[in-house]
């Protein structure tokens, strides 16, 4: 790998046409010379990058659409970042396609590390555990133990002088990457906090769900009831059904249309069961059943009548 850009300014607008991927908005906000500097190196499995800044600066922007990216404070300050206090010992993750805003101090350096998206589907799921992937949602403040910040600030400050060395850095990618993934594993209260939001979400669209009778509910309907985004939505109920909500909805009335036609003794046509159930074409929904009970609407009306007749 090879370092895109290792410079120092004076001029904050030079940054935004440094950075590689970033799409940056800087504005210093505050009196007197500014001294800056800047290392980027872009490769196959880590891009990393190191700011500082001598001036208070506000910045807005994107982060890297590539990959996910996360960041950490190279010297002890207090930054203002999305609208939070972010202390020394907190790990940024940026959401994937989200803009910031920030607020820095005088003398405020940082670590940013993105990983590739395919990287870091892998390394979720094999490293971390995670059955989602893409559970990172929106801009979320990490605080992992403080020893294990300690061992990713010094990966990160060993990458950096080995940057600036022209030194070998492969090996050292794997080692921070490492740090990185440990550090975020240790966010527990963080996963659980992510896991009572998931857990909540499901709830509330369930019993709306079974509340709702044959009255189809649209998506974004469900997620204004659940006050999530339409991907976490999907997400949660993914992770705790094995279903979309579409899926777990369509589910629900087809059972309640099975019940039906096994009480059916007095002979109601099916097209009128499965139409009070949200059904409007019988064939699709022929299929639908067929595929969740392993026979025929038919079949199932047919038992029904064959209990009335025994009665």
């Amino acid at each position: 790998m090879s370092v895109v850009v290792h410079e120092s300014f004076t001029d904050i607008g030079q940054i935004s046409e440094l950075a590689h991927e970033w799409d940056l908005d800087f504005r210093q906000t505050q009196r007197g010379q500014l001294g800056a500097a800047f290392l980027q190196q872009v490769g196959p499995e880590l891009q990393f990058a190191y700011a500082e800044f001598s001036c208070c600066i506000t910045q807005e922007g994107i982060p890297p659409l590539s990959g996910r990216t996360f960041a950490l404070l190279r010297k002890p300050a207090s930054l203002i970042w999305c609208g939070r206090v972010i202390e020394y010992d907190d790990l940024l993750v940026f959401h994937p396609t989200a803009g910031f805003s920030s607020i820095s101090p005088p003398g405020f350096s940082v670590y940013t590390l993105t990983i590739p998206e395919h990287v870091w589907q892998q390394l979720a799921r094999l490293r971390l555990g995670w059955d989602d992937a893409d559970n990172v949602d929106s801009e979320q403040v990490l605080r992992p133990e403080k020893n294990l910040m300690r061992q990713l600030r010094a990966c990160c400050e060993k990458y950096f002088v080995r940057l600036t060395e022209a030194r070998e850095t492969s090996e050292d990618a794997r080692g921070l990457t490492n740090a990185l993934l440990a550090a975020i594993n240790n966010d527990r209260s963080a996963q659980r906090v992510r896991a009572v939001a998931a857990g909540r979400a499901v709830s509330i669209v369930s019993e709306t769900i079974f509340a709702s009778g044959g009255r189809r509910l649209g998506t974004r309907e469900l997620c204004r009831l659940a006050d999530v985004s339409e991907r976490s939505l999907q997400y949660a109920f993914r992770r705790h059904t094995g279903q979309t909500p579409t899926e777990f909805m369509r589910s629900h009335r087809l059972t309640q249309v099975r019940n039906a036609l096994l009480t059916n003794h007095n002979g109601v046509p099916i097209s009128a069961i499965a139409s009070r159930w949200g059904f409007r074409h019988m064939g699709q929904f022929a299929r639908y059943y067929r595929a969740q009970f392993g026979e025929l609407p038919s079949a199932t009306n047919l038992a029904g009548i064959d209990v009335r007749e025994a009665i």
